[in-house]
């Protein structure tokens, strides 16, 4: 064998295994993340936005707070929260209260997900205050159970838990 076709076989060989090595390893990568189930966002980001919607309420604009809430909302938690509303815009108004919600970006947990149901944790930060008045800041922690209808995620039931 010649000088050349040594050289030519020495370049031949690494290029010939990378070839059989990337022909083996892109289809077992295509396995292996086929089999991943893939994580839904969607439960979180709803659930974080309607613990916003319901503890961010504010005594001049409290019928579109309140229907933020409903709009995100399925039953049995839209029904029963739709019975307080108008006690909910009552309360704002006499007392002329602002609640603004606080949610960190590492406030939330998925909890559970199985099918078309979902349970989210939240903690927020609420500060309420009241027309000459001082404000007040509390800490909940609540659990969203979500329920996926169609193509999107509604709030089922909103609880309290810490």
């Amino acid at each position: 064998m010649t000088i050349s076709a040594r050289r030519t076989l020495r370049a031949a060989v690494p290029v010939s295994l990378t070839i059989v090595l990337a022909g083996l390893l892109v289809p077992i990568g295509l396995h292996l993340s086929r089999g991943r189930p893939t994580i839904d966002d969607g439960p979180v980001a709803v659930a974080r936005q309607e613990a916003q919607n319901f503890f961010s309420l504010d005594y001049r604009t409290g019928p579109a707070d309140t229907q933020r809430v409903l709009d995100l909302a399925t039953n049995p938690f839209k029904a029963d929260y739709a019975s307080k509303r108008s006690q909910v815009q009552t309360g704002l108004t006499l007392k002329k209260l602002h609640l603004t919600a606080t949610i960190t970006d590492n406030a939330t947990a998925l909890e559970y997900e199985h099918g078309a149901n979902a349970w989210v944790l939240v903690a927020v930060d609420s500060t309420t205050e009241q027309a000459g008045g001082p404000s007040q800041s509390n800490h909940y922690r609540v659990r969203v159970e979500l329920t996926r209808i169609d193509s999107s995620w509604r709030v089922a039931q909103f609880n309290q838990v810490g």
